[in-house]
């Protein structure tokens, strides 16, 4: 008898070619779209964040019927000293108990670990704050996991003015900054008491007369790949990108042409100080300005490494693409694209007056009562 016997066919190379093609093909065509999903994720939970922010100020606004500082805590900085917050801890320590950080504000209150308190200098290192509260990180932001833990990436609005916006006034000196038109402003101080006393809270709603879903809060910044928990100057080099800010700059038109696409000219100086430390209420570190439009570049006229800048052009970044997002007093949290209208035909003079921004749309969001009627809508 004879017995069939069965043969197993194998795959020949021509069709193992044709599979690897096949799902090659369906890879490229696949991962386009997983990425685009996953950042549409990133950026859902960016605009989520920016909402809790919003939400958390309006709290309280509510409860203790105005806005925190952007820059407060207990004064004054006195060199070689480090037994209180200089003048500068940031808003986002007040805000901490209206966005589910209660505990993290309560640790702060305790001091220990070394500091008073309330904690020491507000941009010095401590382990108590060194890690800023996930929420205010935008995971679309590809540098942030790789920076210092105490970075962040939201900043609130200084409004439509430039000139110095330095935070912390020292024990003998006055208040160092000019009038701010957007919804924050510093603390002011009674030095004749010992310690100082906080004589001020912040703004309210009531003065936000331009009205409240034409007024900007907050927006995001991305955070420079070189600064880790620094404050230091660098060169840009052939693809530096627009995380930093050049120096020597004095008005938004120069600014302007420092780069392009979103990277700095090769040879300019940059500062780093953006993002550093979410404890820290410097304006260079925590805010941004609506006197270029969203992306464009950022400038200061200080050529020193500490971030106490005389002139600031701080504009608001992200890596979505095309824009940034913004939420505003209303609680209301947007789109803004690069091509909003701005205007920047002055030399940066600093607008002290209610008069009205100088600098078209993006300037009427940033000011808060200056009978500007522009809305982003």
């Amino acid at each position: 008898m004879h017995h069939a016997r069965a043969h197993r066919r194998a795959f020949t190379l021509v069709e193992l070619l044709v599979v690897i093609a096949i799902i090659g093909v369906l890879v490229g065509l696949l991962l386009p779209a997983v990425q685009t999903a996953r950042e549409a994720a990133r950026r859902s939970s960016c605009t989520n964040n920016l909402k809790q922010l919003g939400l958390a100020t309006h709290s309280y606004q509510e409860s203790k019927k105005s806005l925190p500082p952007l820059a407060a805590g207990s004064c004054c900085w006195v060199s070689g000293q480090n037994g209180n917050n200089a003048g500068r801890r940031s808003a986002f320590v007040e805000l901490l108990p209206f966005m589910e950080g209660g505990s993290l504000y309560d640790a702060i209150q305790a001091g220990g670990n070394g500091a008073v308190a309330g904690g020491p200098s507000a941009f010095s290192k401590w382990v108590v704050w060194d890690t800023a509260p996930q929420n205010l990180r935008c995971p679309s932001d590809s540098a942030s996991a790789t920076l210092n833990t105490a970075g962040f990436n939201y900043v609130f609005c200084l409004g439509d003015n430039t000139g110095r916006f330095q935070a912390g006034p020292s024990a003998s000196d006055p208040l160092r900054y000019h009038v701010m038109r957007g919804m924050w402003t510093f603390a002011a101080y009674d030095k004749t008491k010992t310690p100082p006393q906080q004589m001020t809270g912040g703004v309210r709603y009531r003065e936000c007369t331009d009205g409240l879903s034409k007024t900007l809060l907050f927006s995001e910044r991305v955070r420079s790949p070189l600064g880790m928990d620094v404050r230091q100057n660098g060169i840009a080099a052939d693809g530096s990108t627009r995380r930093p800010f050049a120096i020597a700059v004095k008005d938004p038109n120069s600014c302007r042409t420092v780069g392009s696409d979103g990277v700095y000219r090769t040879g300019e100086t940059l500062k780093i100080s953006s993002g550093v430390r979410w404890t820290d209420a410097n304006a260079e570190n925590i805010g941004f300005t609506t006197v270029l439009p969203p992306n464009s570049p950022s400038c200061s006229n200080d050529s020193g490494a500490t971030p106490n800048g005389s002139w600031l052009s701080l504009s608001a970044t992200s890596e979505h693409g095309g824009g940034v997002i913004a939420a505003f007093a209303d609680g209301a949290v947007k789109f803004v694209t690069d091509g909003i209208e701005t205007t920047s035909a002055n030399s940066g003079a600093i607008n002290t007056t209610v008069t009205p921004t100088t600098y078209g749309v993006w300037g009427a969001l940033g000011s808060k009562a200056a009978s500007e009627n522009a809305s982003y809508d």
